[in-house]
């Protein structure tokens, strides 16, 4: 019976939540979710990379891989270089599962961007970006529990819902676009800035009654230090902030990234989430312990969302796992004009 209950609680969690664009702690690790413009920087000839997001995987018992919540995702982009300047060209598949057996979307994009070096010693880069997809979103409403099955012990798929839903699924056409700057403002110090918005057709969503909804523009903003304490220690200071409609996030954190030699990097940090910033009812979300390990391009992030929200109360398990492994591939020659923030 609980299990049922809470069943039907993730679902209408579910509903609520299908509004909010998806979105990663690891932020910095999948450039493409958060930046248009950050399509082709990178200091390689390409870049290839996936994320997974698993969220209350042990609340419902069903499994790492059958969590209520979990995003998968992969991207891969590429620069074209042109003189001292660049094209970036790259693609992102992004999939997401709402709800114990229930909504389901996923997405496609293309994305393009222009990087332009400037400055006289070329130590700045201005890079605009669009993107352009489609996304489909659905419910699977043969899995779900109604009020009307419930014979006052445990729910029956036998009995009707009685419930009338103009349609279980819809799909639409969507525009992105974002800008980013980053310079090396000192031989010790560099620094990036950006924002993007996201769903500027403002869509259509027709999942279940909800036909004549849109889809709301999110937009952030973001930014960073690239501190050089020593020869081999940096400091990464970051801040992301986001807002949807009436629901907005801010991410600060810090990181610490050591250059262990000329191949290898590892990197830990700290983030916290807030959240309800824009009604004046912000309150902590979330401590965000993050971990990452690079070695001959190829780089492993691991992070867990400790819940600080009333929500651990529910259960002791309502945290998020996140991993991303990203390879860059790297040029033999020393002579790269693209470099981009680290993350």
């Amino acid at each position: 019976m609980k299990k049922s209950l809470l069943a039907v609680f993730v679902f209408f969690c579910a509903l609520a939540g299908s509004a909010q664009d998806t979105h990663y702690s690891q932020f910095y690790n999948s450039p493409l979710t958060l930046n248009p413009a950050l399509t082709g920087l990178t200091r390689g000839d390409f870049r290839i990379g996936a994320a997974y997001r698993n969220q209350w995987f042990s609340v419902t018992n069903n499994g790492f891989f059958k969590s209520p919540y979990s995003t998968p995702s992969f991207f891969f982009d590429v620069p074209v270089k042109i003189k001292n300047d660049a094209i970036g060209v790259g693609a992102l598949v992004l999939a997401d599962r709402n709800g114990v057996n229930g909504f389901n979307s996923v997405t496609a994009m293309a994305s393009v961007s222009f990087i332009k070096t400037l400055g006289k010693q070329k130590n700045h880069q201005l890079s605009v970006g669009v993107q352009a997809g489609y996304t489909y979103k659905g419910i699977k409403l043969q899995n779900q529990k109604f009020e009307n099955q419930f014979n006052g012990t445990t729910f029956d798929n036998s009995l009707g819902s009685n419930e009338n839903f103009r349609s279980n699924r819809a799909g639409f056409e969507n525009l992105n676009a974002g800008v980013l700057w980053f310079g090396r403002l000192a031989k010790m110090l560099g620094m990036y800035a950006g924002g993007s918005a996201y769903n500027l057709t403002m869509p259509k969503n027709g999942v279940l009654n909800a036909s004549k909804s849109r889809v709301q523009i999110r937009w952030n903003v973001q930014s960073g230090l690239d501190i050089l304490v020593s020869s081999r220690i940096h400091l990464l200071p970051m801040g992301l902030y986001m807002r949807q409609d009436m629901t907005d996030e801010l991410n600060t954190g810090l990181g610490m990234a050591v250059d262990i030699n000329s191949r290898m990097v590892a990197t830990i940090g700290l983030l916290n989430r807030l959240n309800d910033l824009a009604i004046k009812n912000q309150h902590a979300d979330a401590l965000i312990v993050y971990g990452a390990y690079e070695l001959y391009g190829v780089k492993i992030g691991a992070s867990y969302d400790v819940t600080v929200s009333k929500l651990k109360k529910a259960s002791p398990s309502t945290g998020a796992f996140e991993l991303t492994v990203i390879y860059i591939g790297k040029k033999k020659a020393k002579n790269n004009i693209i470099f981009c923030p680290m993350f």
